[in-house]
């Protein structure tokens, strides 16, 4: 329920982090911000400040864990917006690309602003899978944000590392390029570093979780392990659960090659590879073959 804001006193509110808004009236933010509160957010609700001084209410309207991404939406009759939605550029930055980053902290009611520069676009952090929405509970939809946050995480992810500072509160700030678009969204702090979750990224998350959707990863329908040498990594099928794997004769022993363009030399690069959608090349005992398998997704594709 939305809380009336004439009645708030600043000793009610507790600071939770960043937000931008990214649609009419949704904001994009960082789904760990709401572990552990969730009982609150449903009784109390969401209460917003803007850069220009102006309190508007909203409600969590879907999380994901796995990656990190949370959409707020705006009350309805809380009046308009005082800014437009922010643009999500289309590509990565460029190492030593400079940025700047704007957001709030939890030692100010200030925005404020901060720049430096792409130390690491494509920074690998590894993720780990955990136990909770199956992909047939998936199928039958959720009501309940919170349990949209317990899903699967990727496996591993890549991050865009930022040479700049960064202060709690923080997280969910966007990232801009020199054109003004958001190029990432501030997630961590690494070391002397900042972490954000590459621009694209958010966005496709943000389409499933606007359209009530939970979001899983794509899958194939095999369980891989990442095996081979230093120098010839290879990612092996360890077993085949999925009809439509085993309809395209994918059998345990396989080794993944490419997916669509992308080469497969671990986990991670097989988790890229299956955002682009593409089909997959696969060797057996020397001899290379092409496979096409749908894969499960649940999210719609990016125009």
């Amino acid at each position: 329920s939305a809380p009336a804001l004439e009645d708030l006193q600043p000793k009610d509110l507790v600071f939770v982090g960043s937000a931008f808004l990214c649609g009419e009236r949704s904001l994009a933010t960082c789904a760990h911000l709401f572990e552990g509160r969730w009982p609150a957010v449903r009784s109390r609700g969401l209460v917003l400040r803007f850069g220009e001084g102006l309190w508007m209410t909203a409600r969590l309207q879907g999380a994901a864990k796995s990656v990190d991404v949370a959409v707020l939406r705006l009350h309805a009759g809380g009046g308009e917006s005082p800014v437009g939605p922010l643009v999500f550029s289309e590509r990565l930055p460029r190492q030593g690309e400079r940025v700047a980053v704007c957001g709030m902290t939890q030692f100010g009611t200030e925005v404020i602003g901060l720049s430096g520069l792409v130390s690491q676009p494509r920074m690998r952090q590894k993720g780990s899978w955990c136990s909770g929405i199956t992909p047939a509970q998936h199928a039958g939809g959720f009501r309940n944000p919170w349990l949209r946050m317990k899903g699967p995480q990727d496996p591993a992810t890549r991050f865009v590392q930022l040479a700049l500072p960064t202060l709690p509160g923080m997280s969910g700030s966007p990232v801009f390029d020199a054109d003004g678009k958001v190029i990432a969204m501030v997630a961590k702090k690494f070391e002397e570093h900042g972490l954000a979750i590459p621009a694209d990224r958010v966005r496709i998350v943000i389409q499933c979780l606007e359209a009530g959707h939970g979001w899983l990863p794509p899958l194939l329908g095999l369980e891989v392990q990442e095996s081979g040498t230093l120098l010839d990594p290879t990612v092996v099928v360890k077993a085949v659960r999925g009809r439509g794997a085993i309809a395209a004769g994918v059998q345990v022993g396989d080794e993944i090659l490419a997916i669509g363009q992308t080469p497969v030399v671990d986990l991670l690069s097989m988790r890229e590879g299956l955002s682009a959608l593409g089909d997959s090349r696969s060797r057996r005992a020397g001899r290379c073959m092409e496979v096409s398998l749908e894969t499960e997704r649940s999210t719609p594709k990016a125009e």
